[in-house]
């Protein structure tokens, strides 16, 4: 009786076992997709414009099953007008039974307007699962992020012209007598679990904001990557406006290390109290009417560090009073007071404590609030002409990578190669020709150069091939040339590297990024296949592009924009006499180091040791003229290297050569429309000694080359 009641029990209990589901079990595919909710947007919202840079999409899944899902997230671009510049980027992905997760893709905007997006998700056997498209996404204007939820900002102020006074190209944006572009105003969205804002985890993500507005609440409580991608796209040229909410935040590492040092309240600065009420003009639309010619004379463009004037000189009565009362300085660290509240130098961009909340009323709807909100946007769009490596960004129309390929091409050095060839060809021609005819008719062997022109032919075919071998090498290799842009004083600063692919075979190459908070592209190809094809992959550890394709004996550039950390920064002092104090501190060697002073011309310093400084009055003067360039209503000056060295001869040719050589492509490179020697600004060119020397091998091949640019602006840091 037992022992059939035993084995009863264990028949019941395989039978349920069997018809209990279990999660090694994959649902249907039709119930996966059911399950499986896909929600995509641009991360600063579907009415943020979109430039010809970086930008990020926010995808978010949410698993409405039971089971554990995983796959890949494809966010895939197509430019408008060509079907086949397609740009894809592939995550993982895994979100367990009544979860969500969010994958942030990067994407790269297009050369004349914004990409049409899509976001699909596939399953483990690469079967989609979902598909949507982003729709129509704002292109090429001035931008405001305001991290609040929901904005208060957007209804009044977007679609407000912009009145700028420099163009990133010759895109005719509105100046200041022709008002015409209009404000894009962007929202991030926010988690729902949390309630923190869902910002770029990489600092190119920002690359099409003008300013990012946030309150020091939600700042101090932002994720690590979102928050070191915010701080980095500042040191690059960016500029953040901090609403104070609480006297706690003023004293977090977030906002200590923003401006310096601990912040304290203070006066207002008066200047607030003179600033004129602002209207709003009619709205045009988004582009003038009657475009810039861009052939007209441009204006000249004076640029300030950190407005501190009214820049037109007017005095009014300035705020209400309801306004006036409320309006609060700051002070501390490396802030200065402004017509904004208190800013501070960050790297090459700005960061200011807003004397006042233009989210909350009565600022809200307030004309002379939203004034200083318009001004602040003018002053961080005008500004980032100085900035020539758009950390994330840059205009494709206006760089030419050319000579960046060349400088990176073995194949260039082919050229004594050729000349090698020609004269053994030459020679073969004249020995496998007459002499030995001449030599066989003299000794009455008529057949005799059926046996030696044979000979001759393999011996100088295997001539020609061995010198090939011995200037193109055995294998591939790579090489490197990058531009580090900072502030004065700061060890800190955006760097655009250009690495070359040179490969002995055909083979489909991958390139990994430095670190996680870079960006890939591949800049210029021998084969245009070789863009078509490559894929963007992300995971924890940064980014890969995959299925490069690399044919034999061509080089393939890819371009990367990251961060590069010195020991210690470049320290740039105003000296009593005039002239400008520079000190070295990165712990690397400068050489070949070009100092602006503004109203002195340029001076050039051969060295420029660790731990040393120089008097740029004591140094040797260039006799070269700058050149301004012919971006619309602002003039600009060009790098003009050829210009500055004139006279550069002598004992200093060699210098004046690795000038050439080093800054000769950049200027292309970088695009036309930055300014290279601001007026009021000074400047320090100068090259590293040894380049970044981070790594011996690249993608597999080893470095055969490696220089390192440095382009330090403003004044800052220590002697």
């Amino acid at each position: 009786m037992k022992r059939g009641l035993a084995a009863a029990t264990m028949m019941a209990t395989v039978g349920l076992l069997f018809a209990l589901p279990t999660n090694a079990q994959s649902p249907p595919a039709d119930q996966g997709e059911k399950e499986l909710a896909l929600r995509a947007t641009p991360v600063f919202g579907n009415e943020a414009s979109m430039s010809t840079g970086w930008s990020e999409v926010a995808v978010s899944l949410e698993n409405t099953g039971t089971a554990a899902r995983k796959g890949t997230v494809e966010l895939l671009g197509e430019a408008s007008w060509a079907r086949e510049e397609e740009f894809v980027a592939r995550a993982p992905f895994h979100v367990a039974g009544g979860r969500s997760v969010v994958v942030k893709l990067p994407t790269h905007g297009t050369r004349l307007s914004a990409p049409n997006l899509s976001v699909r998700v596939l399953d483990p056997a690469g079967k989609q699962l979902s598909k949507t498209s982003l729709g129509n996404i704002p292109f090429a204007a001035p931008l405001l992020v305001d991290v609040h939820q929901p904005s208060r900002l957007g209804p009044s102020l977007r679609n407000w012209p912009i009145a700028t006074t420099w163009s990133p190209s010759r895109v005719p944006y509105a100046s200041a007598a022709m008002p015409g572009v209009g404000l894009s105003v962007g929202v991030p969205t926010f988690d729902r679990a949390t309630g923190d804002p869902i910002l770029p985890d990489r600092a190119a993500g920002y690359s099409a904001a003008t300013a990012v507005l946030i309150h020091t609440d939600v700042l101090a409580r932002l994720e690590a990557s979102a928050a070191e991608a915010l701080m980095n796209w500042v040191i690059g040229g960016g500029t953040l406006a901090l609403v104070p909410a609480r006297a706690d935040d003023l004293r977090g590492p977030l906002v200590t290390a923003l401006v310096g040092g601990t912040v304290a309240p203070a006066p207002p600065p008066p200047v607030l109290l003179t600033l004129p009420t602002r209207a709003r003009p009619a709205d045009p639309g988004l582009f003038p009417t009657n475009p810039v010619d861009p052939d007209d004379e441009p204006a000249p463009l004076h640029f300030v560090p950190i407005r501190t004037t009214e820049p037109s000189g007017r005095t009014a009565p300035g705020p209400s009073p309801a306004i006036r009362s409320r309006l609060q300085g700051y002070t501390g660290g490396n802030l200065v007071p402004s017509v904004y509240g208190a800013s501070a130098a960050y790297g090459t961009g700005e960061v200011h404590l807003l004397a006042f909340d233009p989210t909350e009323a009565p600022m809200l709807d307030d004309a002379w609030a939203q004034g200083r909100l318009i001004d602040l946007l003018e002053h961080a769009w005008d500004r980032r002409a100085i900035n020539v490596v758009a950390h994330g960004g840059g205009e494709y129309e206006s760089m030419n990578f050319d000579g960046v390929r060349r400088a990176l091409d073995p194949n260039e050095n082919f050229r004594l190669a050729l000349g090698v060839a020609a004269i053994l060809l030459v020679l073969y021609s004249i020995v496998c020709g007459p002499l030995v005819f001449l030599r066989a008719a003299r000794k009455g062997k008529p057949l005799a150069p059926l046996v030696w022109a044979p000979v001759f032919s393999l011996v100088t075919f295997l001539a020609i091939v061995a010198v090939g071998f011995l200037v193109k090498g055995w294998h591939g290799r790579a090489r490197h040339l990058a531009i580090v842009e900072t502030g004065a004083g700061v060890n800190r600063g955006a760097i655009r590297r250009f690495r070359g692919f040179f490969t002995s075979e055909s083979r489909a190459l991958s390139v990994a990024s430095s670190d996680a908070a870079t960006v890939l592209s591949v800049a210029s190809a021998d084969s245009s296949s070789s863009q078509e094809r490559s894929a963007l992959s992300v995971d924890r550890n940064g980014v890969t592009l995959e299925d490069i394709n690399a044919l034999p004996w061509q080089t393939i550039v890819v371009q990367e924009d990251g961060f590069h950390d010195f020991k210690g920064g470049v320290s740039i002092v105003a000296a009593k006499d005039g002239s400008l104090d520079v000190s070295n501190h990165t712990g690397r060697l400068l050489k070949n180091v070009l100092v602006s002073v503004p109203g002195d011309g340029i001076h050039f310093v051969e060295q420029l040791a660790d731990g040393t400084s120089v008097h740029a009055a004591d140094t040797q003067k260039l006799s070269g003229v700058l050149t301004t360039g012919s971006a619309p209503k602002a003039a600009t000056h060009t790098l003009s290297m050829e210009h500055i060295l004139t006279g550069f001869s002598g004992k200093n040719d060699k210098h004046g050569e690795a000038l050439r050589s080093a800054w000769g492509v950049m200027e292309t490179a970088l695009g036309g429309y930055v300014d290279w020697w601001p007026d009021a600004v000074p400047v320090v060119l100068a090259e590293v000694d040894g380049g970044e020397g981070a790594t011996k091998r690249d993608a597999n091949l080893p470095v055969e080359s490696d220089r390192l640019l440095l382009r330090v602006v403003g004044k800052g840091g220590a002697l």
